[in-house]
């Protein structure tokens, strides 16, 4: 089944002037996108300034919690999220506390697979090392290789003298 990737051309493959076309459209894009997003934020905020609405206001005095606009709304809501356990609204308040459990979970496993990467490259140094005196052994100086200073003859000569001295 076709994916459509086959329809696909790579930017290299095409003429500058397409090139230019379509990274035009692309930043123009861009700048569409985050002016939507600034509009979108600057709302909200405006939004959150707003007075809460009468009756959710009173709901919420009663349990004791004093709103006087939408922004104490959201944070009695995200509050109630959390104390019921919701880990949506739990990983929302820590977020917005500047405490994010993602990222301080990020933060721990980079740290874990440092460790790991570390212990694993001391191992392999241990390795190459290991290796190292291995091909030291094999390419080293064989017993045949050895030059005679010719000390074996000499000992041959005056081995019978020596051992007559210290008999008597």
């Amino acid at each position: 089944m076709a994916d459509g990737r086959e329809n696909l051309i790579l930017i290299t493959e095409r003429s500058e002037e397409e090139q230019k076309e379509l990274r035009s459209k692309a930043g123009r894009a861009s700048g569409r996108s985050r002016r939507n997003k600034r509009d979108l934020r600057n709302l909200m905020k405006a939004a959150m300034e707003l007075p809460a609405d009468p009756g959710v206001a009173a709901a919420l005095s009663k349990t004791g919690i004093e709103v006087n606009d939408n922004l104490d709304v959201v944070a009695a809501s995200i509050l109630k999220g959390v104390m019921k356990g919701s880990p949506q609204m739990i990983e929302k308040l820590l977020e917005l506390l500047d405490q994010d459990p993602k990222e301080k979970a990020r933060v721990k496993q980079l740290k874990a697979e440092a460790k790991k990467t570390a212990l694993e490259i001391k191992r392999l140094e241990n390795e190459i090392e290991k290796q190292r005196l291995w091909l030291d052994a094999v390419k080293g100086v064989t017993q045949d290789e050895i030059p005679d200073d010719g000390f074996l003859e000499a000992l041959k000569g005056s081995a019978a003298e020596d051992w007559t001295d210290e008999v008597l």
